[in-house]
């Protein structure tokens, strides 16, 4: 598709500023608006009209903001509306050093962006509901183990070291206090599964990833939304480069070599899931440990022999995705994949 207008975005929690250009970089006009639907689509008409713009012809980019960027993408995706949802990291390489930002500074450089590698352009397509709702209740239900943990820890420490001795009603109202996080977070995850079951794909998807060793109930459902089952990483690959545990070479002319290394450019929680399922492997004989033992036995350390593990994890994982297949032990642990 050929665009001949190009509007950037910069979302904020309370407002939105945006930077129309066209084809030949010019300022056509920008400004600032509420983060809220109704102003976003009286801005679009209204440009629309005064500018005697088809909008299908307009390429409209935005920095990926997480919840801040819903209300624009909600309201395209209802108006079937091209939008670019770029990484920032991404944009801001792109552009080079700038001594000066602010939001309608980002607005223009994301017009800017989307009209300079528009032949690259990806357009966003709104998720499926199980992937929107997963993402959101795994992203509250962190918040609660978090949260408990915290409380779990004072009342523990205060416990042991308070100068004055805890009355009865003092504790009593203290441990209902943990029994109800512990009963919150266990409803949540009960919930969550409810939704899983409930839709066949995802549901498939949940019980290959379980079978396959290292992956719990936990650290499943964060694999489960950040890959967005498996729809946003495809490969292998791919999702060890996101989760940062695929090394990558880093060498320049003859004199200037680094060894290979894991990029700092990463999905952290996606890495923690994955190291879980990885150290708890080591625990048992298995292939898994059996290649860790290999490579400790070669002089790699320890970081370097369980990034290898990690690695080998995916492997196993997307091998059984691809083929719709549950984790075989008997299979899995005969094959000679190093």
């Amino acid at each position: 598709m050929t665009f001949t207008y190009f509007l950037g975005w910069d979302c904020s929690k309370a407002k939105l500023n945006y930077c129309l250009r066209d084809r030949n970089l010019v300022i056509l006009e920008e400004g600032e608006l509420p983060n809220r639907s109704r102003s976003i689509k009286a801005l679009l008409l209204s440009i629309a009209r005064r500018y005697k713009i088809e909008l299908y012809q307009l390429l409209q980019c935005a920095d990926n903001t997480g919840l801040y960027s819903n209300p624009l993408l909600g309201l395209l995706s209802e108006m079937n509306l091209s939008i670019w949802l770029e990484d920032p990291l991404q944009i801001s390489r792109s552009i080079g050093r700038k001594k000066d930002k602010n939001d309608i500074i980002d607005a223009r450089d994301h017009a800017e962006y989307a009209l300079t590698f528009q032949r690259r352009v990806k357009l966003y397509e709104l998720k499926k509901q199980v992937v929107v709702q997963l993402k959101m209740l795994t992203k509250q239900r962190l918040l609660l183990v978090r949260n408990r943990q915290r409380a779990l820890t004072s009342y523990q420490e205060t416990k042991q070291f308070t100068l004055a001795e805890m009355d009865s009603t003092t504790l009593q109202i203290l441990e209902n206090n943990l029994a109800q996080a512990k009963a919150s977070i266990e409803a949540l995850d009960e919930h969550i599964n409810t939704i899983i079951k409930a839709d066949q794909q995802a549901s498939r998807k949940y019980e290959i990833t379980r079978s396959v060793p290292g992956f719990g109930p936990k650290n499943t459902l964060v694999v489960l939304a950040v890959t967005e089952f498996y729809e946003k990483l495809t490969n292998a690959r791919s999702c060890a480069s996101y989760a940062g545990v695929s090394p990558h070479e880093r060498q320049s002319g003859t004199s200037i070599r680094h060894r290979h290394k894991t990029s700092r450019a990463i999905d952290n929680e996606l890495k923690t899931a994955l190291h879980q399922g990885a150290m708890s492997l080591l625990r048992s004989d298995n292939m898994f440990k059996r290649l860790y033992d290999r490579l400790k036995a070669k002089g790699k350390s320890h970081l370097s022999a369980i990034n290898a593990v990690r690695n080998k994890l995916l492997r196993v994982l997307y091998a059984c995705l691809d083929n719709d297949t549950m984790y075989d032990k008997n299979f899995h642990e005969s094959l000679e994949i190093t």
